[in-house]
């Protein structure tokens, strides 16, 4: 919606006698809760001085309390285009948007707001609302860690970010806030409650209960407190008081009570009396919930069951009910009512007498049989992902990638029970060979139990196809969170509601990996070592594998695929055929299905070098380093001789931050195949790794064998480094952005080699910067053609002719220079931040997730700008993270203009990408954040760079985990502006903390009055 530009607000005039009287007696109406007398006293004022701020801001509140949010809406508008403009009102006009769901307006007018009042908690608090409201839980934190900050002496903000912390399972971070919510207000029932939930998450029960009663104490009506003591006596199985306590679920704001006519069902005897039991909550309730039913039945009474219309086929006759329905308005003439989840605590149940569910299930049979391939000895369904509505989903679900090593188990095939959005990730992440997707098949759960009575196992996250399953008596593997729902209790593996479910728990906070192992390595278990007869494969299977072969060498990767996915439902049995689908899979860059398509052929032809290395080249790529080395080592047993399985081996040993040993490797892999050119390449790459430059330059020379690096052609001589004499040199480029501004310090020197003019040839968006670099006379775009000169060199092979060391490596900063501003920047007090989170996907993804950076950025010290350009410039929005961060990619269209932005900044955050080149060059000073194996200029370890003194490097500490390197980064930040700007003593810190090791020297981070600065994004090769 289009905003009302405010006017300045006129002083307020003195108010008369019978003004004043009018606004005390609504003062003491509202604060009675009297909220209609406190209106008309609104109104009185508001007669006799319309402009009185106070008067119009606290009428919009009544009218919200009141239900009259469209009026709430229209006075909060009425009074800003009056010229009254105070904080409170905007934040009215914020909340009645978001009671009328109208979320994306109520994002601009808080966004609006935040401008006028940067230093307003309550709308940071208030953001934090929306923005959880909208599932951007990373924006939202951050709100919330700036509204504490600003606000030290009320813990709203502080025990809402505590409490989501602890939902993300971030539990000593939770509790620390918990205990410094206590710490300022000990009397505070939602300090103690919230702290509570968190310790019942870390299973310290009996801690948590005592935290529950003090929340009671000092109010007996704290609705965390209740839901909280259900939860944890429930998990205790004190099932008795646990559903007496569960009875507050009604009181949450967002429970929908139905208005049904006749009193709420007391337990009572029914004598003849007609009881509608309503389903309430999700699937997995009603059929957890409906074994009940009998002992409804024996109250004496009709019982009639109104479900959710996806469950009426299934449940239609179950056991103790006379009639069910789809919905409530359907539900003939009754007497009484009770929602089913109400219903054990008036039958009474204990974890001893809980009904055996299996003795209502009913199975409706699909017309056909489920199909499987030749070579299938267990037939598995799956879940992965549940409704993204239920508020613990992002605890309990997961990517299919997680459970793809099921895959991987040859014997095994995999159908996908999954519904909604999820299944559209088997297309993106999987393949049919692997998964069978089943969502066609699946119009209700009537149809879903008819696939599970075909099946062997399901395999499966909290959800409600767990519950179906085991209510049909099929064994039943839960992937479990740390934190389970109350209904799965503590440690135990069985479940007292189900006999053949099994609890497969997580063993720390949000990591499933170990949870999908142990389920793939009883799944292998099950299977056996043997995976099919000793038949040949089925001729018809073979030859649509061998066509997709043809296909896949061809280039028409999708018609292999799809060949590949015929073949695997005739015949399972193709070691080549997975060998080939894993080929396939890894080139389209979904590697976890590529694994598993490699481990089941290892496991149809366990001696097949060729394949062993496949797989071992496909954990290096996703950091299972380990298991990578081990993997080709068992390759090269077989195979000694064969070159490519020890450069492959090699390629592990250089990842894993062993250059020395990758380089024998490379060695042998050279002696066998000397005339390889990767080979070469990469033994040039493990030398500078190791810091060797003196070697490692000269073979960088190698580069030029490359395919897909051929070495320029030009009609001139290439200089060898002697000296110039006055001659004119051509410099071109190669590679990417980064490259060019990281070799650019050496142009200096061909100037001082005697060159009478030095013509750099770069890309486009480097043009106009690069005019400016010391030592260039001219620029000229990358393959266009060049000015006259005399002689030429590429721009990366200048410190190989230099002879340059790691001892003499030129290393001053800044050497390039900006342009002025074309678009200053307004005048901010605040530490102005850079920001970059993500380049180029490929040769490697070097991005760290937008939304694990954005809770960091929630200092009120600063004023954070995104740098970011191309299409993960569109990450900012989509997690809600423009609240806080200043988007000024769309202006950033090379990078002299990127330059001028940059000039302006005290500090740059990045990935490592060409901006991290470029802070560099320039003299900024710059955290970045390096992936475990990062590009060999940054070395394995140490926290400086020998290339550019203003970088700080944060190293991820092991593959693909990100946790050390953002703690120390946090530590770093605070530090750094503390140092710029003063303390934020209020500040709450979201990571564990660090030894004093670990945090940032300021000092190493100087920065001269008269440096140049500037920026662009793109990752070089």
């Amino acid at each position: 919606m289009s905003l009302p530009v405010p006017l300045a607000a006129p002083a307020a005039a003195p108010l008369t006698a019978r003004a004043e009287e009018a606004l005390a007696r609504a003062l003491a109406h509202h604060r009675g809760g009297r909220v209609t007398q406190a209106l008309a006293g609104y109104d009185e004022v508001l007669s006799l001085f319309p402009q009185h701020a106070d008067a119009q801001t606290n009428r919009a509140t009544a009218l919200r309390q009141l239900g009259r949010r469209d009026e709430c809406l229209a006075a909060c508008w009425r009074a800003i285009d009056a010229g009254i403009e105070t904080p409170n009102l905007r934040l009215n006009a914020v909340h009645a948007l978001m009671d009328l769901n109208r979320l994306a307006e109520a994002r601009e007018v808080v966004a609006g707001l935040l401008r006028r009042h940067p230093q307003s908690a309550d709308g940071w608090v208030l953001s934090a609302l929306l923005l959880n409201r909208q599932h951007h839980q990373a924006a939202a934190q951050a709100c919330l860690r700036r509204a504490a900050a600003l606000a030290r002496h009320d813990t709203t903000a502080l025990i809402r970010l505590a409490g989501m912390q602890s939902n993300d399972g971030h539990f000593q971070v939770a509790e620390a806030l918990f205990l410094q919510a206590q710490a300022q207000a000990p009397l505070s029932p939602a300090a103690h409650s919230g702290y509570a939930q968190t310790l019942i998450g870390q299973g310290r029960l009996d801690q948590a209960e005592r935290h529950l009663r003090r929340a009671l104490e000092l109010d007996a009506d704290q609705l965390d407190a209740h839901l909280g003591l259900a939860r944890l006596l429930l998990l205790k199985g004190e099932l008795a008081a646990g559903w007496v306590e569960y009875e507050w679920r009604r009181r949450k704001p967002e429970a929908k009570q139905p208005k049904l006519k006749g009193p709420e069902w007391d337990g009572t005897p029914l004598a003849g009396k007609t009881l509608l039991v309503y389903a309430e909550q999700g699937f997995g309730d009603v059929l957890q919930f409906v074994r009940y039913m009998p002992r409804l039945a024996g109250r004496g009474g009709r019982i009639i069951l109104a479900v959710q219309p996806e469950l009426l086929r299934l449940l239609d006759g179950v056991a103790g009910a006379d009639a069910v329905v789809a919905n409530l308005h359907l539900a003939a003439k009754f007497d009484t009512h009770i929602p089913l989840l109400s219903v054990p605590r008036l039958v009474g149940v204990s974890e001893d007498d809980i009904p055996d569910p299996t003795a209502y299930r009913r199975l409706i049979p699909l017309a056909t049989p489920l199909p499987a391939p030749l070579g299938t000895r267990l037939k598995v369904g799956i879940v992965w992902a549940g409704s993204p509505k239920h508020s613990n989903d992002h605890n309990r679900s997961l990517a299919l990638e997680t459970l793809l090593p099921l895959a991987g188990v040859a014997g095994v095939r995999l159908y996908s029970l999954q519904m909604g959005p999820p299944v559209g990730e088997l297309g993106k992440q999987a393949h049919p060979a692997l998964i069978q997707d089943l969502s066609p098949l699946l119009g209700d759960f009537a149809d879903t139990a008819a696939v599970i009575g075909q099946l062997d196992l399901v395999i499966c996250i909290d959800t409600a196809v767990a519950h179906l399953a085991a209510t049909l008596g099929k064994p039943v593997w839960m992937l479990t969170p740390y934190a389970p729902d109350w209904r799965w209790m503590q440690t135990r593996e069985d479940s007292p509601w189900y006999a053949s479910l099994r609890l497969l728990r997580q063993s720390q906070p949000g990591r499933w990996d170990d949870v999908v192992a142990r389920a793939a390595a009883e799944l292998t278990a099950l299977v056996g070592d043997e995976h099919g007869d000793d038949a040949p494969p089925m001729p018809e299977a073979v030859a649509l594998m061998q066509e997709g072969a043809r296909r896949q060498t061809a280039g028409r990767i999708d018609q292999a695929l799809a060949l590949y996915a015929r073949s695997a439902a005739l015949d399972q049995r193709q070691p080549d055929l997975y060998n080939n689908l894993g080929v396939a899979l890894r080139g389209t860059g979904r590697l976890a299905a590529a694994e598993a398509s490699y481990r089941r052929a290892v496991a149809l032809r366990p001696d097949a070098a060729g394949i062993l290395s496949n797989l071992g080249n496909v954990l290096r790529e996703r950091g299972a380093l380990e298991e990578a080395e081990a993997v080709h080592r068992r390759a090269l047993a077989l195979s000694a001789r064969e070159a490519g399985l020890h450069y492959n081996l090699g390629l592990a040993l250089r990842d894993d931050h062993r250059p020395t040993e990758a380089r024998a490797a490379f060695d042998t892999a050279l002696h066998l195949e000397p005339d390889n050119s990767e080979y070469r390449w990469d033994w040039a790459l493990s030398l500078l790794q190791d810091g060797d430059y003196r070697r490692g330059l000269a073979a960088y020379e190698s580069r030029w064998g490359l395919k897909r690096s051929p070495p320029r052609i030009l009609p001139l001589p290439r200089w060898q480094g002697e000296p110039l004499a006055g001659r004119t040199i051509f410099l071109h480029d190669e590679q990417g952005f980064g490259d060019v501004l990281q070799w650019a310090r050496f142009i200096p020197q061909v100037r001082e080699r005697g060159a009478g003019r030095v013509v750099l040839e770069c890309q486009p968006e480097l043009l106009r910067l690069m005019a400016l670099a010391p030592g260039v006379d001219a620029t000229v775009a990358r393959g266009s053609a060049a000015p006259a000169c005399d002689v030429y060199a590429p721009l990366l092979s200048l410190p190989g002719l230099f002879g340059v060391t790691l001892d003499s490596l030129p290393c001053a900063a800044p050497y390039l220079r900006a342009p002025e501003p074309s678009l200053p920047l307004p005048a901010d007090p605040r530490l102005r931040v850079g920001l970059v989170w993500a380049g180029k996907p490929t040769p490697r993804d070097r991005s760290c997730p937008l939304e694990r950076l954005l809770p960091l950025l929630g200092d009120p010290r600063l004023d954070v700008i995104s740098l970011q350009v191309g299409p993960r410039a569109a990450d900012l929005k989509a997690l809600g993270g423009d609240c806080i961060v200043t988007d000024l990619g769309p202006r950033l269209f090379d990078f002299a203009e990127t330059a001028s932005v940059m000039s302006k900044l005290d500090l740059l955050i990045s990935i490592d990408t060409s901006v991290v080149h470029l802070a560099g060059a320039l003299g900024l000073p710059s955290f970045v954040l390096l992936l475990y194996t990062s590009d060999w200029r940054w070395f394995d370890s140490g926290k400086h760079s020998p290339w550019y003194p203003s970088l700080r490097l944060f190293r991820q500490d092991r593959p693909n985990h990100w946790d050390a390197a953002l703690a120390q980064l946090e530590q770093a930040l605070d530090a750094f502006t503390t140092a710029r700007r003063g303390p934020q003593p209020a500040l709450p810190r979201l990571q564990s903390e660090l030894t004093t090791a670990d945090h940032c020297d300021p000092a190493s981070f100087a920065r001269p009055d008269t440096l140049y600065t500037a920026l662009h994004l793109d990752n070089f090769p």
